[in-house]
């Protein structure tokens, strides 16, 4: 398993939501198959492993609109799980790729106030930085704790994401990415661990089914929660 140092309880209110640096350490090593082989000589593409679990926080380029999201997710059973922290409770997302299956839970003050699931026509993917092939470019040292790697994707010669990760042997675990296409200019993957359990994707409620649109509802859950456009919108896509 890898993970990070622990970090702080989310803040107390959406908008107050914090970017903060990433500490790292190595507990022991997983052998995590980070890349798939499709790119030229010298290059990776980054995936991560079938199973896992971790947290990302995401900060934008006005340095206002900052989200923190955690993630489940299961290859071998076709399954993924996302949650947003709020001031009183939070936001669930459970997709169920064999069920076809999208159900969003909101939680208030403990108490479970909104269960609805929709129809889906998605196939299951791992979270990735994006299709595109990274180079290697430099060892770097984060404060002297870990051995990491950066990485560039590049456009000609542009250079459109900047990726930290750290080394495996010969697999890498993304740990921070600088993305320079997008308003989301940095984001922090945090607490990996690759130990899942059927019960992170279990439904704490009967959902009620809905025939609407999706991504109609999923907008109007961004409205209602005060979330910044498109945070929620497009589910079902990788990381």
């Amino acid at each position: 398993m890898v993970q990070t140092l622990p970090v702080a309880t989310p803040p107390r209110s959406m908008a107050a939501i914090l970017c903060r640096c990433l500490a790292i350490t190595v507990l022991a090593l997983f052998a995590l198959p980070a890349f798939s082989q499709s790119c030229p000589a010298g290059q990776r593409r980054m995936v991560f492993p079938p199973e896992g679990h971790f947290e990302y926080w995401r900060n934008t380029s006005t340095g206002v609109d900052r989200t923190v999201e955690e993630w489940w997710y299961s290859e071998s059973r076709g399954k993924r799980r996302e949650r947003l922290p709020f001031t009183s409770g939070t936001l669930d997302e459970y997709f169920d790729f064999a069920a076809q299956t999208f159900t969003q839970v909101t939680v208030t003050g403990g108490t479970v106030t909104q269960c609805v699931q929709f129809p889906i026509s998605q196939t299951f993917s791992r979270p990735s930085i994006g299709t595109g092939c990274f180079e290697h470019v430099s060892d770097e040292n984060l404060g002297g704790l870990l051995p990491v790697e950066r990485w560039y994707q590049r456009s000609g010669i542009t250079v459109t994401m900047d990726v930290i990760a750290l080394r495996l042997g010969e697999d890498l675990l993304p740990l921070q990415l600088f993305n320079r296409q997008s308003a989301t200019i940095y984001t922090a993957y945090m607490n990996f661990s690759a130990e899942i359990e059927d019960s992170d994707f279990s439904l704490p409620c009967t959902p009620t089914l809905m025939s609407g649109s999706l991504e109609t509802a999923v907008r109007d859950a961004e409205i209602q929660l005060g979330l910044p456009a498109g945070t929620l919108t497009n589910p079902g896509t990788g990381g």
